[in-house]
């Protein structure tokens, strides 16, 4: 997820830790800012806002097929 202000990434893999950096103030983007605990709202906020993303462009075709399973 990336904005005027932030650019936060997470990976699928839990090892990985994620990515935040602030595009204002390192544009170049050297300083990961996520692990920093002053950044924890921050990272929280693009982490709903990556969330809300792929839940709204997640491949929906399937859906009804699967809800006859679910009755």
């Amino acid at each position: 997820v990336r904005d005027a202000d932030f650019k936060y990434v997470q990976f699928a893999d839990e090892r990985v830790p994620p990515l935040l950096f602030d595009l204002n103030n390192d544009p170049s983007e050297f300083d990961n800012l996520a692990q920093q605990p002053e950044h924890a709202q921050t990272v929280l906020r693009y982490c709903q806002k990556l969330l809300r993303w792929r839940m709204y462009n997640e491949d929906q075709r399937m859906e009804h097929w699967a809800q006859q399973f679910w009755s």
